[in-house]
């Protein structure tokens, strides 16, 4: 449980330092690197995802008695 909240912590930490670096980037060149910001959040959100998958497998395994389905 506490890995998961460290990776949780560092992703948002990391999208907040990428979201600024990509501001700076829009700010300075009047574009935004789109297919770099579309592939950053779809590999945070897959990330993401996954982690509530394991979380929601060890909730379902303790409800059913330590097995999981």
């Amino acid at each position: 449980m506490k890995f998961s909240k460290i990776v949780v912590l560092s992703l948002l930490v990391l999208t907040v330092i990428f979201t600024a670096i990509i501001l700076y980037i829009f700010y300075q060149t009047g574009q935004e690197p789109e297919t770099l910001v579309r592939c950053w959040f779809v590999g945070i959100v897959g990330e993401l995802g996954l982690l509530a998958k394991i979380k929601w497998t060890e909730i379902g395994g303790r409800n059913n008695n330590g097995g999981t389905e």
